[in-house]
């Protein structure tokens, strides 16, 4: 049920989320933001690369979350180390498909260079926007 949940809901809102990055970026350059942009993804050359590329790190971390779910205490804590390096690893794939028309596995491992080079300062504003995630600002 999980996994048919998560193709569901990657063919639904990746699109969105690469819209949305394009709003911020749209209002960065030019002040200016349309409703319309979230859109806009879910159409033209960029829709199949955004959404297959968001369901194929979907199904990784799925499928490492069920592999070290059957290693007892201290599968969870593997896990969690192993999914926030994926995380900050492939945290460029979509902004590279979207603004940098990167294709797919040009994008994957431009995202892993460029994380790479910078891991620390990321992995440190990733716990930074976590917790404020959880403070609920």
């Amino acid at each position: 049920k999980q996994s048919v949940m998560t193709v569901i809901f990657t063919f639904a809102f990746a699109p969105i989320h690469s819209g949305f990055l394009k709003m911020c970026r749209d209002a960065d350059k030019t002040g200016e933001v349309k409703f319309g942009t979230a859109f806009a993804y879910y159409k033209g050359p960029y829709f199949g690369r955004i959404v297959i590329a968001v369901l194929i790190l979907s199904l990784l971390n799925s499928g490492l979350s069920i592999v070290f779910s059957f290693i007892p205490i201290i599968g969870p804590l593997m896990y969690l180390g192993i999914a926030v390096c994926i995380y900050i690893f492939m945290a460029f794939v979509q902004p590279l498909i979207i603004f940098g028309n990167a294709e797919l596995g040009k994008a994957f491992s431009l995202s892993a260079k460029i994380a790479g080079k910078a891991f620390l300062p990321i992995l440190g504003y990733s716990f930074l926007f976590g917790l404020l995630c959880c403070l609920g600002v």
